[in-house]
């Protein structure tokens, strides 16, 4: 760990970290468009790999450049050329204020571009190919077919929840969501590779292939959607989880839950020892832990009741108390790190994910049959569509009623260090 912790942080001499601008400076700039998107604002956005910036080789290292002066069409894989204004993005200004900085430097992105003039600027459309952009013109395709069936608003609702592309959706929706304590069912998650799955040996299965076959093109299946997904840290953890117990099942192993989520952290900060300071890493490794320790802890207690005994309603509230034990068992686990990044302690969130999280199962699921058997037979995409628009239209009012309730949260003050180590 400390090996691989310290050539993480060995930073080549032509990274793009080791740049210095000055200030109002502009700079020759080659670079390789990684993606294309839009600010809050509606205003072009544009991802930079730089090959050369005034000559001098970059091998590492993005920027973002911001302009709506571009004229020319700009694709992933283009090639950009221009002369560009380089400037550090803004850091911590008070004490707990967010670090955009750090945020940014997360992302392996350090400098801010803006155009020095739009008419210098030239646009060389892509050459040869990659697996990146492969995987950019699938996400291309996936939200261009929601788009052409759904609202703009449940489109991007519906993106974000299969291809975790959070870019479209609105700042209000966002904050709802946030204040609501449910703004974690945005994030594709362990529910998402768990549809995922079943729908890949469901196909495998139809197939008749060996089961070995089988099992190993349900790891290769979840390892594309990773990639899909852009690597988000719950999508990675979920999916070599999912991969671990299969290949236990395989070998005729015993799983060990408690082993398999201590593995899949192990395998992703080998991968990027960075993703120990995410909050998406963190998270979601919480929340599952707090799960498999405290709800048996809690439903040990629930089953001293024999609830399930006074009538059929009785035997129906056990799912509902379930889910309720286990939202609360995230909660508790998750609450530190909550109160220390959001100040806020969420109260209406354990009633709300009684209603949201099948909600978004009911969604996630006929998404996912939606662009599957809506690009083959269109005519049934408009019924899909219609069932999907519903659910989300209902989901997305649910959300804004329980958002605007007073007790929704309690804001707290900022924690320092020590606090959230005793929490």
């Amino acid at each position: 760990g400390c090996l691989r912790v310290a050539l993480d942080e060995m930073v080549p001499i032509t990274h793009l970290s080791r740049f210095v601008s000055n200030a109002d400076s502009n700079y020759g700039v080659r670079a390789i468009v990684l993606e294309v998107g839009e600010t809050r604002n509606g205003n072009p956005k544009y991802l930079l790999q730089p090959e050369t910036i005034d000559d001098q080789v970059i091998s590492e290292g993005s920027l973002i450049l911001y302009s709506k002066d571009i004229k020319q069409e700009v694709w992933p894989g283009d090639t950009l050329i221009g002369r560009l204004i380089l400037n550090s993005p803004r850091g911590k200004r008070n004490p707990h204020d967010f670090d955009y900085g750090k945020y940014l430097e997360g992302r392996d992105i350090y400098f801010e571009a803006f155009l020095d003039n739009a008419e210098d600027v030239v646009v060389h459309a892509r050459g040869t190919g990659s697996l990146s952009l492969f995987m950019q013109d699938i996400q291309d395709f996936i939200s261009n077919h929601f788009h052409e069936y759904l609202t703009p608003r449940s489109a991007g609702i519906l993106s974000a929840l299969i291809l975790g592309e959070k870019s479209e959706i609105e700042e209000t929706t966002r904050n709802n969501f946030a204040n609501t304590g449910v703004i974690h069912v945005l994030a594709v998650s362990g529910l998402h590779v768990g549809y995922v799955s079943l729908i890949l040996i469901t196909l495998f299965g139809l197939l008749r292939l060996p089961h070995q076959i089988q099992m190993g093109s349900v790891i290769a299946g979840l390892l594309f959607y990773v990639g899909l997904t852009g690597a988000a840290p719950s999508v990675m953890r979920a999916s070599i989880m999912a991969s671990l117990i299969i290949v236990g099942g395989l070998i005729e192993r015993k799983s060990d839950i408690l082993n398999i989520l201590a593995t899949a952290a192990f395998i992703i900060l080998i991968i990027s020892p960075s993703q120990l300071v995410n909050i998406g890493f963190q998270l979601s490794f919480l929340a599952v832990l707090s799960i498999v320790t405290l709800f048996p802890i809690f439903k040990k207690r629930v089953n001293a009741f024999p609830i399930s005994s006074f009538s059929i309603v009785g035997k129906l509230m056990l799912p509902i108390l379930d889910l309720f034990l286990v939202s609360l068992a995230a909660q508790l686990g998750t609450l530190a790190i909550t109160i220390y990044y959001f100040n806020k302690i969420p109260i209406i969130s354990l009633a709300a994910n009684l209603v949201v999280v099948p909600l978004i199962g009911v969604i996630v699921a006929t998404g996912m049959s939606f662009l599957l058997i809506g690009s083959v037979f269109p005519i049934l995409a408009r019924t899909w569509a219609a069932t999907i628009e519903g659910a989300i239209d209902f989901m997305l009012w649910f959300v804004q009623i329980c958002a605007g309730a007073d007790w929704a949260y309690i804001s707290v003050r900022s924690i320092q260090y020590f606090e959230l180590i005793i929490l």
